[in-house]
């Protein structure tokens, strides 16, 4: 009897000890029940425990006995939620304003991925495509009257396709643009001459180009260091600043008369250049025979240009070409020996435009007694962007291309011809105004200009132009 108290109270301490880290455990699995909830029911007909009385066993240990059933009752375990979902991070918000609602959140639209704009070829090369397009509609009537009509004519005036790549990265490149809208319709011509026994005239018909029909234009390929890029093939003549400037860049739908007269062409030859952040050169030994034209003497023009950046947007240049071999020996020399020099500026900053061109040129052979002939050239404009669209702009030019002394001559005579214009002198006012919708790639110009000419009628044309370049 002894023995069974002292067991008793052995396990009544053990229980006693457990109880809290049940209970513990018990309460941290199941939720709190919410206020005035009601216990859970018991079990039917089951009598009511009796309070234990003072002294009882049930009292010292404060529990039943080990092994029995109400000695620590099992609370019902509720089943578990699933997690919330973590709520968005909210972005810092300053003092004094208003936090955003979370429902208004949303995640930032995923941009769409660049296009690209080079393709791969050969072993480690790329290749680019890009193309300068441009439909006029232009007006050209005369002053007074005179010999030419009154003319109005829509025109496809540029349609270049370029292809540009390396065939080695950084080292060797090449390039090809061509212009299938200059080859336009040969133009035919009636002339009527008498027949060989003189006894009546004769109609012959003949067809002319309308100028030059050469779709071919730039052309070379290159190997490039750090300091130069050596080229052969064909390139822009390298007299005139706005001559060798691309199409796509002009401010006015056409360029200066001076400017399409001393450049603005193509000839075939060598070139070697590199420009840097602050300098550019140029050197060119070319056929002298013009575009797409095979060379049919030793003689060749050798070129030099240089321009200067000191600042951004502000650049002075010059340049100069002299035909070299046989400036005196040859008759076939007489139209093809050169001498030209032109000295440029060009001011772009802050939206305000101004370049401005003087040339100077000698054309004959350098035979004792011959007088060669003269010619002199400039033009300046100026414009203003606004807006970054809107972008008026001016232009006054001047060109005289036979400035001898000996006019009746048989060696001097104009050198006008390449404009269809009889005469040698002209004097030009032009205004103009482009409309940049995405800058050159996509701009609308209107432009009109009178053109002063020498012994016959000004000329005035009216030019719209719609232009696309990539």
């Amino acid at each position: 009897m002894k023995n069974s108290r002292k067991l008793i109270s052995i396990a009544g301490t053990l229980v006693s000890l457990a109880s809290p880290a049940v209970a513990f455990a018990q309460t941290s699995a199941a939720p709190a029940a919410p206020p005035n909830a009601q216990s859970a029911p018991e079990a039917p007909n089951k009598p009511a425990e009796k309070p234990p009385t003072a002294g009882s066993t049930e009292a010292a240990v404060g529990a039943t006995a080990p092994g029995s059933a109400a000695a620590i009752p099992a609370a019902p375990v509720a089943a578990q939620p699933p997690p919330p979902a973590p709520l968005p991070l909210l972005p810092a918000v300053a003092p004094g304003t208003v936090a955003p609602e979370v429902s208004n959140l949303t995640a930032p639209p995923t941009p769409a991925p660049a296009l690209p704009s080079k393709l791969a070829i050969g072993k480690e090369g790329w290749l680019q495509v890009g193309a300068l397009l441009q439909g006029w509609s232009d007006l050209q009537w005369n002053s007074g009257g005179g010999p030419r009509n009154a003319k109005f004519t829509f025109r496809m005036r540029r349609a270049e396709i370029k292809l540009s790549g390396d065939i080695i990265k950084d080292t060797a490149s090449f390039l090809v643009a061509f212009d299938p809208a200059i080859a336009l319709k040969f133009t035919k011509s009636d002339t009527t001459v008498r027949n060989s026994a003189d006894t009546g005239t004769t109609t012959v018909s003949s067809y002319a180009p309308p100028g030059n029909t050469g779709i071919l234009k730039n052309f070379w390929v290159s190997l490039k260091s750090a300091y130069l890029e050596a080229s052969i093939g064909q390139f822009k003549h390298p007299i005139s600043y706005e001559g060798q400037q691309s199409s796509a860049e002009l401010l006015f739908a056409e360029r200066a008369y001076s400017s399409r007269y001393f450049g603005d062409t193509y000839d075939m030859g060598v070139r070697l250049e590199k420009k840097f952040d602050a300098f550019r050169y140029q050197v060119f030994l070319l056929n002298g025979s013009g575009q797409n034209q095979l060379d049919t003497n030793r003689q060749k023009d050798l070129a030099v240009r240089l321009e200067a950046t000191p600042v951004k947007g502000l650049m002075f240049g010059a340049a100069g070409l002299t035909s070299i071999g046989q400036r005196s020996s040859r008759t076939d020399a007489l139209n093809t020996t050169k001498d030209r020099v032109e000295v440029v500026g060009k001011l772009d900053m802050a939206g305000v435009l101004l370049q401005g061109e003087l040339l100077w040129g000698k054309t004959g052979a350098t035979a004792s007694g011959n007088e060669r002939t003269k010619a002199a050239g400039r033009y300046v404009t100026a414009g203003y962007t606004i807006a970054g669209k809107v972008q008026p702009v001016i232009r006054y030019g001047y060109l005289n291309t036979d400035k001898t002394t000996k006019p009746g001559d048989a060696t001097s005579y104009a050198l006008y011809s390449p404009f269809g214009v009889a005469t040698d002198e002209v004097r030009s006012y032009e205004a103009g105004i482009n409309y940049l919708i995405q800058g050159n790639d996509l701009k609308l110009n209107l432009s009109y200009g009178y053109f002063d000419f020498d012994n016959i009628p000004a000329l005035q044309e009216l030019t719209f132009m719609a232009q696309a370049a990539f």
